[in-house]
């Protein structure tokens, strides 16, 4: 009984107690802040023109509107309880070990890539110097060694000093926020607004679903979420139930505001001549020397001196500019294994410091997957399109969280409290469904596995660790089982059977054939009742506790099916007629998105760990925020 009573939070109480609060409210902002301009100032405005042309405006402010309701979810829930490893722990609380795992195993797959991204970034840039690092957009072995090195020296800082990492964030900070606007405001003198309305296309030439395939695909999400920087580092906060909410939403505002204006420069700099293009030919934008550095190439193409000399100062900073986002990234994945250690789902060894207080086993795993992340994704909007999908796969959990500890949690302290939350919430869960489902089935399809393949973990760690399973032995058996068939069946019949026939056509699309439905039909069977089985197992061997969990997180598993079923049916399918075309393929996934999110929300429970959670927040904030209300 004894052992019942304590709960993983606890277990990690000392650990989070003993990190140093050294990162005030211009650190936390600037690693929003950095984060969101980090290498996206630098390339997506390129690759969001060449995927949907001059209406990749409304894509920025799409992407913008969506994003903004889940960062205002996160402002709630992280100042009511601010945690280092919170993305992984926020779950944990709201529905148990059970969707915490699944969640969790998305960040950490998913985020250990941005970090990959981030150095790729800087190596674009610099094979404009050095040519050998990189070859149209891919890295060459002598440009994965280089990166290595740039890793390990995020390592070193991530390492050493979190206060010296802080500081050295704002300072990018400032140079982020002045460099990319005067690049903007000198491109407004080569203006042509032409560019908008005047090419063959006009101002839409893709067609309206471009829009939104250009979110996740484009690299335009990918630079919106780097906002859970402000949020990733809760322990290591001074005054962080205050600093956190307006660190966080004022970065992000800020960074929005910075990518509409270089958006509209760039479109508007584009000179077709000079690039060989015939106007109006948007995709053929990634072909030119713009994809060695776009910014700085448009600037230098441009022939006024002035103009070329700037170009040098953004190419300076475009090779210091990720690094920020880079360092950061490598920290919050290790305080997302961290994270994991909290709840349960990883060895408690993950919770260790080093001598400096920074969680030294978590930093150095993340590291060696940030290397390893270079060899099956070497170019940057690969790795970018893949990271964000497995982001949206974490934050689709946003907005069930904050009504869950709305119930579950009504009389805890919320210093920051979100109007009309039902509304919002449903709008962020809805936005992050939404925008995964438009990835595409082409991407989709690779997350999906990459998702599953976590399961057999938690049947073999976890309902062990966590949850006391009797069957040990039969859940490392069914572990075994369920990575040998679910890789089969990927291969023999979503790879083989629909993914290299349509990679086939150049992205032409399949017809609508048997040939190419049966496949996806077996392959959606055999997963289904190979989880099923799976979940069912686990269930009869666990605690109470553990049959709990995972009966509040089904509902995240049926999502994930269903992102992949639609996905295919609609029009970012693989079909040239899709069954379902756009716009009522949306309008369908808004519905389904509604309906799982209802069910999330009444799924949700007081798990013991939140209720110690709330109580180590109200006894660590008591009497520092007496004294900090003097200074704020």
């Amino acid at each position: 009984m004894v052992e019942e009573s304590i709960s993983y939070e606890e277990i990690a109480r000392k650990s989070d107690r003993e990190l140093k609060k050294v990162l005030g409210f211009w650190a936390v902002m600037f690693m929003a802040f950095d984060s969101l301009l980090g290498s996206g100032w630098l390339m997506a405005p390129l690759y969001s023109a060449a995927a949907v042309g001059p209406a990749s405006l409304i894509s920025w402010i799409l992407g913008l509107v969506f994003v903004l309701f889940i960062v205002l979810a996160y402002a709630e829930v992280s100042a009511m309880i601010p945690r280092s490893g919170s993305i992984v722990r926020y779950p944990h609380y709201a529905f148990g070990g059970f969707l915490s795992f699944l969640s969790s195993w998305a960040y950490v797959v998913g985020y250990t890539a941005v970090v990959t991204a981030e150095v790729e970034a800087i190596l674009s840039y610099l094979s404009g110097l050095f040519p050998t690092l990189m070859i149209r957009g891919v890295l060459t072995w002598e440009g994965f060694a280089v990166s290595v090195l740039f890793i390990l020296a995020f390592f070193a800082l991530n390492y050493y000093s979190v206060y010296l990492l802080g500081k050295l964030t704002a300072i990018l900070g400032w140079l982020k926020l002045l460099v990319p606007l005067v690049a903007a405001g000198l491109l407004l003198f080569y203006f042509n607004p032409g560019n908008f309305t005047s090419v063959p296309g006009g101002f839409m030439p893709m067609g309206p679903s471009s829009l939104v395939l250009a979110l996740p695909l484009a690299g335009i999400l990918y630079s919106y979420f780097g906002f859970r920087q402000a949020i990733e580092w809760g322990s290591e906060v001074k005054n962080p139930q205050k600093t956190i909410p307006r660190a966080l939403i004022t970065g992000f505002l800020l960074a929005a505001l910075v990518y509409l204006v270089l958006q509209v420069a760039f479109i508007g700099a584009i000179n077709w001549g000079a690039l060989s293009l015939t106007p109006g030919d948007w995709s053929g934008l990634r072909g030119t020397v713009l994809s060695n550095g776009a910014m700085y190439s448009i600037l230098k193409l441009t022939g006024n001196p002035a103009l070329v000399a700037f170009s040098f100062v953004v190419l300076a900073l475009a090779i210091l500019s990720p690094m920020t986002p880079g360092w950061s990234q490598l920290g919050s994945v290790s305080r997302g294994f961290y994270g994991m250690a909290a709840t349960g789902n990883l060895p408690s060894v993950f919770l260790r410091l080093s001598r400096w207080k920074t969680p030294y086993v978590a930093l150095v795993t993340s590291t060696l997957l940030s290397v390893m992340f270079m060899l099956p994704f070497p170019s940057w909007v690969t790795v970018g399109s893949y990271a964000v999908l497995m982001a949206l796969l974490t934050y689709v959990v946003a907005g069930p969280i904050l009504l869950v500890l709305r119930r579950t949690a009504a009389d805890a302290r919320r210093p920051f409290r979100l109007p009309a939350a039902a509304v919002m919430a449903a709008l962020a869960f809805i936005a992050a469904y939404l925008a995964t489902y438009w990835a595409s089935f082409s991407m989709l399809w690779f997350v999906f596995f990459v998702a599953t393949l976590g399961l057999p973990i938690f049947l073999m760690y976890t309902t062990s660790a966590a949850y006391r399973s009797r069957r040990r032995g039969a859940m490392i058996t069914m572990g075994i089982i369920y990575w040998a068939v679910a890789v089969l069946a990927m291969y023999f019949l979503l790879y083989n059977g629909i993914v290299a026939p349509y990679n086939a056509t150049s992205g032409a699309g399949l017809p609508l054939s048997m040939a190419y439905v049966w496949p996806m039909v077996a392959y959606v069977v055999i997963m289904a009742a190979l989880t099923a089985a799976a979940l069912y197992v686990a269930r009869a061997s666990v605690d109470e506790e553990g049959r709990s969990h995972i009966g509040s997180g089904l509902w995240y598993v049926v999502m994930l099916f269903s992102l992949i079923v639609l996905s295919y049916v609609g029009q970012f399918g693989v079909f040239s007629s899709p069954l379902i075309p756009f716009p009522w393929d949306t309008v369908i996934a808004a519905i389904v998105a509604l309906a799982i999110f209802a069910w999330s929300v009444r799924s949700g429970l007081e798990t013991k760990d939140l209720r110690a959670a709330i109580k180590a927040t109200s006894e660590e904030s008591e009497t520092p925020s007496r004294a900090q209300e003097i200074f704020n």
